[in-house]
């Protein structure tokens, strides 16, 4: 649904964005939808990542998510004990997205995470510019927390998308599905 942005699409798989691939935006009267499933998206086997590197999973549109850390190269979730929205507020600013409008989640509302739990009782004040300068009460690791206590965010309003996001939509589950990207704000 909606206009097709690109046809005959064509990427290596080194590419950061979809706009990285070459493509064309010559259209005919006839076309389909393109559609993608992924495997394997959220176990932490043979994932390359940078220590302290953040990123949302589980939500629908890409400002929202399980807040997932990594850590020795192992995507790890973050538990809910203490969390608020000062807490949010850095991982959305960590992340380059809205810090105008935040909003924390608790009890793994966007599905609980497959990896370890990196930390247990973070303590931001709002105005780190890195989850990793925030105080813990426990080390890396070290936690209190059981699985459905995964902490989650909001950055913005639901629905606020990046130009060049990507989401999958209509599948069976949130691994499959038509390709939708966001432009200028909308999907």
């Amino acid at each position: 649904s909606g206009p097709v942005l690109f046809t005959s699409v064509s990427c290596t798989g080194s590419e950061s964005s979809l706009y990285d691939c070459s493509y064309s935006t010559t259209y005919t009267l006839s076309h389909y939808d393109a559609g993608l499933r992924c495997e394997n998206v959220e176990t932490s086997e043979h994932v390359s990542c940078t220590n302290y590197d953040l990123r949302l999973v589980g939500g629908e549109f890409s400002n929202e998510g399980r807040v997932e850390m990594c850590y020795g190269n192992v995507w790890g979730s973050l538990c809910h004990d203490s969390w608020d929205t000062y807490d949010a507020q850095v991982v959305c600013r960590q992340l380059g997205l809205n810090t105008d409008i935040v909003e924390p989640f608790w009890n793994a509302y966007f599905g609980e995470g497959l990896g370890p739990f990196h930390y247990d009782s973070i303590n931001c004040g709002g105005s780190e510019d890195y989850l990793s300068d925030c105080s813990k009460s426990y080390s890396i690791g070290v936690h209190t927390c059981k699985r459905g206590e995964e902490a989650g965010v909001r950055c913005g309003t639901k629905g606020d998308c990046i130009h060049g996001d990507i989401k999958l939509v209509e599948g069976s589950n949130q691994y499959e599905g038509r390709v939708e990207v966001c432009v200028d704000g909308g999907w």
